[in-house]
C-alpha cells in the first residue's frame, strides 16, 4: 500500500521515506545481479570459453576445429571468423609443408649432382699438387690449382651441410660433456680469433650434460663462435650455463628487421665474405633435435646467442 501511494503521488511519512528508500536499494541491487547474471551468462562465459578454445588448439597445432558459442548474433560471427582463421592457418601450414619438402627433396638432389663432379675435381686438382713439383709446373698455375682446390672444398662442404639439413639421419645419444666441447672449440678458433685481432674469452661454470650427439653439439659451438668473431667484434666471450651455453660479442650487432629472419635457411648478411646462410640454421635444427633452444638478442653494442638445453636431458 505504500508503494501504490508513493507512485500515484500520496504524501507519506518520514518512517515510511525510509522504507522506500530501502526498497528502492533492494530493488536497483536485485535488478544489477540480474543484470550481471544475465550478462556473465550471455557474454562473459561464451567469450571465455571461446578464449580457452583458441588458447589449447594453439597449444595442439591448431588441429581440431572450434566450437562456435552459438550461431545468429556477434558472438557467433566472432567465433565463426575465429574458425574461419583457424582452418585457414591450417590450410596455408600444410601447404607451406608440402613446399618445404618439395624444395628439400630438390635441394638433396642437387647436392647430390653437385658433390659427384665436385668430388672428381677434388681428385684431380690434389693429383696435379702432388706431382706439380715434378712437373716443373709454374708457380701461378700452382697457385691457381690450390685456389680451384680451396674453392672445391667449399662447395664440398656446403653440399654435406645441405644434405644434413634437408636429410638429418638416425642418431644414437648418450650424455655430452658441453663444457669439454666449448672449450674444445675456443681452443680451435682461438688462433683465429688473435688474427683477426679478437679476443676470445672463455667463461666457465656449470658443466651441462645434454643428452645428444658429440659431432653435432660440436657443429653448433664452432658455429657461434667463428660467426662471432667474423662480426666485426673486438671481444667475444663464450659463457656456460647451468643449462647450456652463451656465446656474446660487442660488434655492431643485427639490424632489428634482420633479427627474425638470422634462423632462415640461406639467410646471411656475410654475402660479401662468402657466407652461404646455413650456419645459424642449421645449428638452430640441431639445437631444436636435441630438445634445446637457440635464442638471439642483439642490439647496437653486441649480439648474444644462447644454447640452453632441458635440465636433466
Amino acid at each position: 500500500m505504500l508503494l501504490v501511494n508513493f507512485l500515484v503521488g500520496l504524501p507519506v511519512g518520514p518512517e515510511e521515506g525510509r522504507v522506500l528508500v530501502l526498497l528502492y536499494v533492494l530493488g536497483a541491487l536485485l535488478l544489477g545481479f540480474l543484470l550481471a547474471g544475465a550478462l556473465d551468462w550471455m557474454m562473459v562465459r561464451p567469450i571465455q570459453t571461446l578464449a580457452r578454445q583458441v588458447r589449447s588448439a594453439a597449444e595442439t597445432g591448431w588441429s581440431e576445429p572450434l566450437v562456435l558459442p552459438r550461431e545468429g548474433d556477434e558472438l557467433g560471427d566472432l567465433g565463426q571468423a575465429l574458425e574461419e582463421l583457424r582452418a585457414s592457418t591450417v590450410s596455408q601450414r600444410e601447404e607451406l609443408e608440402q613446399r618445404l619438402a618439395t624444395i628439400g627433396e630438390l635441394a638433396a638432389g642437387v647436392a647430390h649432382e653437385v658433390n659427384n663432379p665436385n668430388g672428381v675435381v677434388l681428385s684431380r686438382v690434389s693429383y696435379l699438387l702432388q706431382v706439380a713439383d715434378d712437373e716443373g709446373l709454374d708457380p701461378d698455375v700452382i697457385d691457381d690449382l690450390q685456389t680451384i682446390e680451396h674453392q672445391a672444398q667449399r662447395v664440398s662442404k656446403v653440399a654435406s651441410t645441405l644434405l644434413h639439413f634437408v636429410r638429418p639421419g638416425p642418431e644414437g645419444r648418450q650424455a655430452v660433456e658441453l663444457a669439454d666441447i666449448v672449450e674444445l672449440t675456443v681452443a680451435l678458433l682461438r688462433p683465429s680469433a688473435t688474427e683477426a685481432g679478437v679476443e676470445l674469452v672463455l667463461e666457465g661454470g656449470p658443466e651441462p650434460r645434454p643428452q645428444g650427439r658429440r659431432d653435432r653439439l660440436e657443429q653448433v659451438a664452432f658455429n657461434l663462435v667463428k660467426n662471432a668473431i667474423e662480426c666485426g667484434a673486438q671481444a667475444v666471450t663464450v659463457r656456460m650455463r647451468p643449462d647450456g651455453f652463451d656465446v656474446a660479442d660487442d660488434g655492431p650487432g643485427i639490424e632489428a628487421s634482420r633479427l627474425p629472419r638470422v634462423f632462415e635457411p640461406f639467410y646471411t648478411t656475410k654475402a660479401d665474405q662468402g657466407g652461404t646462410g646455413l650456419g645459424l640454421a642449421v645449428s638452430y635444427g640441431i639445437v631444436k633435435d636435441h630438445g634445446g633452444d637457440l635464442q638471439v638478442q642483439s642490439t647496437a653494442s653486441g649480439t648474444t646467442f644462447t644454447v640452453r638445453f632441458p635440465r636433466g636431458a
